[in-house]
């Protein structure tokens, strides 16, 4: 009932979250909606938590919503809901919410414990550095991520100062990559004039 008081609704919502059953899950689904921002967030968690699948398209919206909260929330939840479908909007949150590192980190989370390899890794190749460098990372963790050196060597070369670094990181973690790593070395120190990113990363590496 959304004429009913705040806090009916909120503590309806955490009733039913201790609830188990379909029913449950079914009524808690409308508060992902509700126009107060503690309802929506503890029907997000509580679909997340009971891993409903059936909240999956609210939670994917979700993901656009105007306050960060909410969106690292959403994130957390469909992570916990697991289905592969969710790893293309999680890359666009990615995209748009690289602001904050919250949410970046509720987000890559979300996509190691999914697991899809093949979907995250497309997030490689995107034109954001943000979903580069979030995509690498969750790529990296994953058990059986399956990184190549021909799919991490171009992005230590990226513009952002960040996903660079990123790049230089699973090099540095990959012993067995010393060759190709000790080659670029010798090309970036042949530069002219590198930039202050590159400095910081050959002083890393």
């Amino acid at each position: 009932d959304a004429k009913a008081p705040r806090e009916g609704r909120l503590n309806a919502v955490w009733a039913l979250t201790r609830i188990d059953g379909s029913a449950a899950r079914r009524a808690v689904r409308p508060a992902l909606a509700d126009a107060d921002l503690d309802v929506r967030l503890a029907a997000i968690h509580s679909a997340g938590l009971h891993r409903d699948a059936d909240a999956f398209a609210d939670l994917v919206k979700i993901l656009s919503h105007a306050d960060f909260a909410v969106r690292r929330q959403a994130a957390t939840a469909l992570g916990r809901v697991g289905k592969p479908d969710a790893v293309a909007p999680l890359l666009d949150a990615l995209r748009d919410g690289a602001a904050d590192r919250w949410l970046e980190h509720a987000v890559i989370y979300a996509l190691i414990r999914i697991g899809n390899y093949d979907a995250t890794r497309r997030g490689l190749s995107d034109a954001s550095p943000a979903v580069q460098r979030g995509a690498l990372i969750a790529l990296d963790q994953m058990d059986g991520g399956g990184l190549t050196r021909d799919e991490v060597t171009p992005l230590l070369s990226s513009a952002d100062p960040a996903t660079a670094r990123a790049a230089a990181n699973v090099f540095q973690s990959r012993p067995e990559w010393a060759g190709e790593t000790l080659g670029l070395l010798r090309r970036w120190l042949e530069e002219d004039n590198p930039d202050a990113g590159r400095q910081e990363l050959l002083r890393g590496m």
